[in-house]
C-alpha cells in the first residue's frame, strides 16, 4: 500500500491522516535471514518488475529484472549485513529488509 500525506502551506498544520493511493506488489524473501542465497517470490501479475538490493550506505549491490514469479538471488560475495530489497513495477515500489548472516 502506498500512502500519501496531504501537503499544505497552512501554518501550524499537523497531518492527522493519510490517503491510500495504490496497492503495491507484495514480495516474499526466503530464507530471511539468509547466508547470501535466497529466493524472491513476487505476488504481482505484472511481470515487468525489477529488483534492486542496496546496502546500508545506499549502494546498489544487485539489480535484475524479474520475469518470473520466483527468482533466485546470490549475495554470497557480499559481507554479512542488513540490506534493503526494492521491487519496482508499474504498480509501484515496495521495500523490504534482508539480513545476510553466515
Amino acid at each position: 500500500m502506498c500512502l500519501q500525506i496531504r501537503n499544505t502551506t497552512q501554518p501550524g498544520f499537523v497531518p492527522t491522516s493519510v490517503k491510500q493511493i495504490s496497492n503495491l506488489p507484495l514480495a516474499g524473501i526466503n530464507p530471511n535471514p539468509s547466508s547470501g542465497k535466497f529466493s524472491i517470490t513476487v505476488n504481482d501479475d505484472r511481470l515487468s518488475s525489477s529488483v534492486d538490493i542496496l546496502n546500508l550506505a545506499g549502494r546498489i549491490v544487485y539489480t535484475s529484472s524479474l520475469n518470473n514469479y520466483r527468482s533466485d538471488i546470490d549475495l554470497s560475495t557480499e559481507p554479512d549485513d542488513i540490506y534493503f530489497m526494492q521491487i519496482l513495477s508499474s504498480g509501484g515500489t515496495t521495500t523490504q529488509k534482508l539480513v545476510v548472516a553466515r
